[in-house]
């Protein structure tokens, strides 16, 4: 039950056995178990000590042992090992699924959240037939580090509210967390719009507040001759401003028909340009945009593939003999031998180990990650030209 990962069996099933006074090297041993949740039945095998790596277990969709005549699909996972209990390739994972169990997440000492992992959970259903129960709490995994170890797991088994409402709490922090940061997304998005008008914006709590608006309540200030106004007042004076344009006496018609005529085709072409060039930019925004989304899909996909060829490399390192389906030559609905290209078999060079796939995939990744980089900032150069000019036509 400790971290150090120590064989826990008598030497008999290690090192050597007796037997009518002689002694004998143990070669080889291992363990298999069958166990059935009332439903289904699994053999899982567990090498002691052998050729085969101990973080490596074998799983056979059957009875092996009470059924040997019958054939089994199996599958190789990982034990004691990163992921062993969250990863599709983890042992810990299968098991709680195949038991039934839906481990929560807990609080650890490091003010993180970590799986309640099913070793913290044993030694409340085994009692050690030497002690008993005198050393209950010493037997506890505490290199987790989770906070109120046997607390949290007494109340899982015991399916108490308690877990549910730490659970909840640790929800509600999340959410004052989003909260929080929205809040202050939506003050810097505040500050960035009225640094267009070179205006600010007074009086606005820093952080979220219950009721709505303040006792002092926010306002815009508006930068005017080395001083703040109220933005309504800055309003006021615009449109007395305007006012005074237009009262303002106009010039005879006959004194500006022609250049006014002449300046108005002018205008009249430019603007004509400038739509086109809108247009122009604006499609080639809409292309740069959808380029984007194609390059975000392609990483993802990277990512997943990544992630199987890791998993894949992980079980070769332990020593799994497990081969992709892909590449065995075979329909996976009807076990059909099937040709795995149409190109003839000469033609094909060879392919690339686990190893190499994860190096090619890597790269892959930093390639389209970089051209991801760089066409975000492209849309953005293309985005405040187009602003520019709509703010020019404007």
């Amino acid at each position: 039950m400790g971290p150090s990962q120590q064989i826990p069996l008598p030497p008999v099933t290690t090192d050597f056995l007796e037997y009518e006074g002689t002694t004998y090297e143990v070669l080889e041993s291992e363990v298999l178990l069958e166990i059935s949740n009332g439903t289904d039945t699994l053999t899982v095998r567990r090498q002691i000590k052998g050729n085969q790596n101990r973080h490596l277990v074998n799983v056979w969709e059957g009875a092996m042992l009470s059924q040997t005549t019958n054939s089994y699909m199996s599958r190789d996972y990982i034990v004691r090992e990163r992921g062993g209990a969250s990863r599709e390739i983890g042992f810990h994972r299968l098991l709680a699924e195949f038991v039934g169990w839906q481990l929560p997440n807990v609080p650890t000492y490091d003010e993180n959240e970590i799986l309640l992992y099913m070793e913290t959970l044993f030694p409340f259903m085994f009692v050690e037939q030497k002690h008993g129960w005198t050393n209950l709490r010493n037997r506890l995994p505490t290199y987790f580090k989770i906070k109120d170890l046997n607390r949290r797991a007494f109340e899982y088994l015991l399916d108490l509210d308690a877990q549910e409402i730490a659970t909840q709490k640790v929800i509600l922090k999340q959410q004052e967390s989003t909260i929080k940061n929205n809040w202050s997304a939506k003050i810097n998005e505040c500050s960035r719009l009225t640094e267009a008008i070179n205006a600010i914006v007074n009086n606005i709590p820093s952080q979220p507040i219950s009721n709505w608006p303040p006792s002092v309540q926010p306002k815009i200030m508006v930068s005017h001759e080395n001083d703040w106004i109220d933005l309504s007042q800055a309003i006021a004076d615009l449109e007395t401003r305007l006012q005074a344009l237009e009262n303002q006496e106009i010039p005879n018609v006959e004194q500006v028909t022609e250049s006014a005529q002449q300046e108005l085709q002018e205008k009249q072409e430019e603007l004509l340009e400038i739509e086109t060039e809108i247009k122009l930019k604006f499609e080639k925004l809409e292309g740069q945009v959808s380029q984007i989304s194609e390059i975000q899909d392609r990483i993802s996909s990277l990512q997943e593939e990544l992630s199987k060829n890791t998993d894949l490399r992980r079980l070769s390192n332990l020593g799994s003999a497990q081969s992709l389906q892909s590449n065995s030559g075979n329909c996976p609905t009807c076990n059909q031998n099937i040709s795995d290209s149409l190109i003839s078999p000469q033609d094909i060079s060879e392919p690339m180990t686990i190893e190499q796939n994860v190096e090619f995939i890597r790269e892959q990744l930093k390639i389209f990650e970089a051209m991801y980089q760089s066409e975000v900032r492209t849309l953005e150069l293309q985005r405040r030209q187009l602003n520019g000019i709509k703010s020019y036509v404007t």
